[in-house]
C-alpha cells in the first residue's frame, strides 16, 4: 500500500501542476492555401478560438485592418466549419471537415481592404476560377459579397440550393 502512496502521489502532483492554468505554447493559426484537397490538419475547435479583432477593431478613427486568419462561429458542428485567410489583396476560404484533418477549397478571390476609417466594411469579391473551378466544393459565383461589423466577417453560402449565411471570428 505505500509503495502505491508514493506512486501515486508524485502522479498526482504532476497531474494538478499541468492542470494549474499555466498556458500552453501556442500553436500557429491554420494558414488556408489555394489546393483543392489537403491532408495537414487544421485547427480544431478545441485548439484555436476565434478571438475580438484587435484592440478597438470597430475604432471608428481607425482604417480596419482585416488580414488575417479567420474562422466560423456558427458552425453547426465541431467537427466541420469555415476558415478564410486574407493577404495580399485575397480572399481564400477552406471547408474544413473531419475535425480538421481535411480542407477543400470553397472560394478564392479579391479583396480591397478598407482605405476610409470607420469600424464596419463591406466588398463584393471577383471569383478567381482558375482555383475554384477545380475544387470539388469550389463555388461557382462570379462574386460575392463580403461585410464586416463588431468583429464579425459575413458572407452568403448556398449549398444544394439552402442559402445561409456564414459568420466568421478572427483567429487569436
Amino acid at each position: 500500500m505505500r509503495r502505491l502512496l508514493l506512486f501515486l502521489i508524485p502522479l498526482a502532483a504532476l497531474a494538478v501542476a499541468g492542470c494549474s492554468g499555466s498556458p500552453e505554447p501556442s500553436t500557429p493559426s491554420p494558414t488556408p492555401t489555394a489546393s483543392a484537397t489537403s491532408s495537414s490538419p487544421a485547427a480544431t475547435p478545441e485548439e484555436s478560438t476565434p478571438m475580438p479583432a484587435s484592440p478597438s477593431p470597430d475604432d471608428p478613427d481607425k482604417v480596419l485592418d482585416l488580414d488575417g486568419d479567420w474562422k466560423q462561429t456558427d458552425a453547426e458542428s465541431p467537427d466541420a466549419w469555415q476558415a478564410a485567410t486574407i493577404a495580399d489583396g485575397m480572399i481564400t476560404i477552406l471547408w474544413v471537415s473531419d475535425g480538421g484533418d481535411t480542407t477543400t477549397l470553397y472560394w478564392a478571390g479579391s479583396f480591397d481592404a478598407p482605405t476610409e476609417k470607420g469600424g464596419t466594411y463591406s466588398w463584393t469579391s471577383k471569383n478567381d476560377h482558375g482555383q475554384t473551378d477545380g475544387a470539388a466544393q469550389g463555388s461557382k459565383e462570379d462574386t460575392k459579397k463580403f461585410s464586416y461589423a463588431d468583429g464579425v466577417l459575413s458572407y452568403s453560402v448556398t449549398v444544394d440550393d439552402e442559402a445561409s449565411t456564414v459568420e466568421l471570428g478572427r483567429m487569436g
